[in-house]
């Protein structure tokens, strides 16, 4: 996702064969709810922009160490 604002994805499960299965940059306001990967990869998500905030996880099948991002802490929020 590059460039958007208010996504919401509940219960999504992405089979990718490498790399991340997600990059997001320059996104806000985005919730992932139940959101897991059967990839065995360890970069499972790159979340990355300046204009990057408001991330929530939750419910979600991976752990917090498999989000590649240089961001400050505070944007991405994990329940």
């Amino acid at each position: 996702l590059n460039e958007s604002d208010g996504i919401k994805m509940h219960n999504i499960t992405i089979n990718a064969s490498k790399g991340p299965m997600l990059t997001l940059y320059n996104v806000k306001n985005v919730v992932m709810d139940n959101f897991s990967s059967s990839s065995p990869q360890n970069d499972v998500m790159k979340v990355d922009g300046t204009n990057t905030n408001s991330i929530l996880i939750k419910n979600c099948k991976f752990k917090e160490g498999n989000i590649q991002s240089s961001l400050p802490s505070g944007v991405i929020k994990k329940e």
